[in-house]
């Protein structure tokens, strides 16, 4: 798979010191993929939810906290309506967020205007592997 718009992590530590504030340990497969693809939008971007709803995930959240669309603004404010168990690390085209249920480790779509939650996979592998043009 193809990314585009991909951002160096302008600080080495971003990753560690956003697990040390949350508390929550990040998959290997996705510090890799965030490591080779900070910020950047992935070639094939459909995916479909459990309740049978295809969405297109927009943007890896980048780890810069400069960056317009950072994991840390949008975990901040994520945090206010849904509390700690989500941690966000994509968006889609309106705003709504793909998330890891710390709880489980699924990933999860979260639609910001309703708070409905809709399970997408049961980890960050299948769901990379699921995205599709």
């Amino acid at each position: 798979m193809e990314w585009k718009y991909v951002k160096n992590i302008e600080n080495g530590v971003s990753i560690d010191a956003f697990e040390a504030q949350t508390g929550y340990k990040f998959p290997i497969a996705f510090v890799k993929c965030v490591l080779d693809n900070n910020g950047g939008r992935p070639s094939k971007r459909a995916f479909v939810t459990r309740k049978g709803i295809e969405r297109v995930m927009k943007t890896l959240l980048s780890f810069n906290k400069t960056d317009r669309e950072n994991i840390w603004d949008a975990n901040d404010m994520l945090k206010q309506e849904l509390g700690d168990r989500y941690i966000a690390f994509a968006d889609d085209n309106f705003g709504n967020l793909i998330c890891f249920d710390t709880g489980s480790d699924e990933i999860v779509f979260v639609e910001l205007e309703s708070l409905g939650l809709d399970v997408i996979s049961e980890d960050f592998e299948e769901f990379m592997n699921q995205l599709n043009d």
